[in-house]
C-alpha cells in the first residue's frame, strides 16, 4: 500500500537537517517548531479580535459578510470549513483590511518622513499609500490591481517572512466563519478599544463584544 506524502513543518525541518549544506542543529529545529506554534498564538488571537471589533462597528460590512457565509455554508459543511478559506472573496477583503488597519506586528515602516534621493529619482516625504487610510473599507481589496506592491506586509516579505502565514490566515477565517454563521456581533454599549504596543500590537484591557444568535427564518 502506497504511503501518502503529507509533509508538515517538522518533516521539512528534519529533511533539511539531513542535508549538510542546510543542516540545522537539534536546538534550531526545536526553536523553529516552537516559534511556529507559539509565536502565532498572540498575533492570531489579536487579529481575530480586531476583525470582530471592526465587523461589529460596521453593520453594512457585517451584513455583506454574513450573506456570503450563510449563503454557502450549510450544516453538512461545518466539518469542511477549510474548503471555504479561499472561496469567500469578501471575507478575504475584511481580513486584509483588519490587518492593514490593525497590524499585529506593526514594525515594518512604510512612511517617507524625509525626501529620499536614489539614482536620480526622488521619493517625496509623506507620500500617501492608502486613500482614506484610517477608515475601515474592505471594498478597497476587491480591485487587487489598485494595491501598491509591498504596501501591505502583515507577515513580512522575502525569505524571512512569517513561516506560519497560511496557517494563521486559515485560523482567522475559519473562526470568523464559524461565529458569523450563527451570530451577529455587536459592540457593547460604551465599549471602546484601547490599543497598546509592546512586542506586538494588541488590546490594553481586552474588549467586550456581544453575540446575538441569528433566528432561523
Amino acid at each position: 500500500m502506497k504511503k501518502e506524502n503529507h509533509e508538515d513543518l517538522l518533516d521539512r525541518l528534519l529533511e533539511a537537517n539531513s542535508v549538510n549544506s542546510e543542516k540545522f542543529s537539534n536546538e534550531e529545529v526545536f526553536g523553529e517548531t516552537i516559534g511556529f506554534l507559539m509565536a502565532g498564538h498572540d498575533t492570531t488571537a489579536n487579529t481575530i479580535s480586531f476583525a470582530l471589533y471592526e465587523i461589529a462597528r460596521h453593520p453594512e460590512v457585517q451584513k455583506k459578510l454574513k450573506s456570503e457565509i450563510q449563503g454557502s455554508i450549510g450544516p453538512s459543511s461545518e466539518n469542511e470549513l477549510i474548503e471555504y478559506v479561499e472561496k469567500f472573496k469578501y471575507l478575504d477583503c475584511v481580513v486584509k483590511e483588519s490587518q492593514r488597519l490593525h497590524s499585529a506586528v506593526p514594525v515594518v515602516a512604510r512612511s517617507t518622513l524625509n525626501p529620499v534621493y536614489h539614482d536620480g529619482y526622488v521619493i517625496p516625504a509623506n507620500v500617501p499609500v492608502w486613500s482614506n487610510p484610517l477608515e475601515f473599507v474592505p471594498e478597497r481589496w476587491l480591485d487587487g490591481d489598485s494595491i501598491l506592491p509591498n504596501s501591505f506586509l502583515p507577515f513580512g516579505d522575502g525569505q524571512h517572512n512569517c513561516v506560519g502565514k497560511k496557517m494563521a490566515v486559515s485560523e482567522i477565517k475559519i473562526i470568523l466563519m464559524t461565529i458569523l454563521q450563527y451570530f451577529s456581533i455587536e459592540v457593547v454599549g460604551g465599549e471602546t478599544a484601547e490599543f497598546c504596543l509592546s512586542i506586538t500590537y494588541g488590546l490594553k484591557s481586552g474588549l467586550k463584544l456581544g453575540l446575538r444568535a441569528d433566528m432561523e427564518e
